[in-house]
């Protein structure tokens, strides 16, 4: 199957949309915190069971396919011909916005795994805990998974942003190339063609005046 610039664009935006998706998903079904149950000197945390998890790896996972796509997507050689890198850096709005979506993308990669790292799940957690009257079991701080996916769909937004800029580019520098590369003898029968249809226009005015 040929790789086109309408499905790299479709594709970039479905990817997007999956990782904003299963972050909203993370973001909502996030307990607000875990039971504790109260031991000798500790806290044993008893979280209930929920998807969390496995939604937050699978926003980062498209989050991590999508760049990598969109990256893919920039750089391909489209019908056999490869654009040089530095034709599409040559534009300050590219440079900007790629610029904008790595940063957009680190942010998102955060946003996602900090709550990953700090939900604890396997069920029971314990703590050493002096004052275990008092102790919670909190979960991942709230807003961030959600943030994460907000930022994850941003980044596709941005992917598409550079992806239609880079697209310009490349069509800008292979028409300046074709240019070029004209043979002269095509040049010259078009010019000669261009001189004869004049002259039949001439000789046309001439005849009915």
């Amino acid at each position: 199957m040929a790789v086109t610039l309408t499905k790299m664009f479709v594709l970039i935006g479905a990817l997007g949309i999956l990782s904003f998706l299963f972050g909203i998903l993370a973001e909502t079904n996030k307990p607000a915190a875990g039971v504790p149950i109260i031991g000798k000197g500790m806290v044993i945390c008893k979280y209930p069971s929920d998807p969390t998890l496995a939604y937050a790896w699978l926003s980062f996972g498209f989050l991590l396919v999508c760049s990598v796509v969109g990256g893919f997507s920039i750089f391909y050689s489209y019908k056999g011909r490869k654009a040089p890198t530095s034709v599409f850096f040559q534009s300050t709005n590219f440079n900007s916005f790629f610029t904008i979506t790595l940063f957009t993308i680190g942010l998102a990669a955060a946003f996602l795994l900090w709550p990953i790292m700090t939900h604890h799940h396997p069920n029971y957690n314990i703590t050493g805990n002096r004052n275990s009257h008092s102790a919670t079991c909190p979960t991942a701080k709230t807003g961030l998974l959600g943030g994460g996916a907000f930022l994850s769909l941003n980044s596709s937004l941005f992917w598409l942003v550079c992806f239609m800029l880079a697209s310009n580019a490349r069509e800008d520098y292979f028409e300046d190339l074709d240019s070029v590369k004209k043979p002269k003898h095509i040049e010259k029968t078009e010019a000669g063609h261009a001189n004869t249809v004049h002259e039949e226009d001439d000789s046309s005015e001439i005849t009915s005046s």
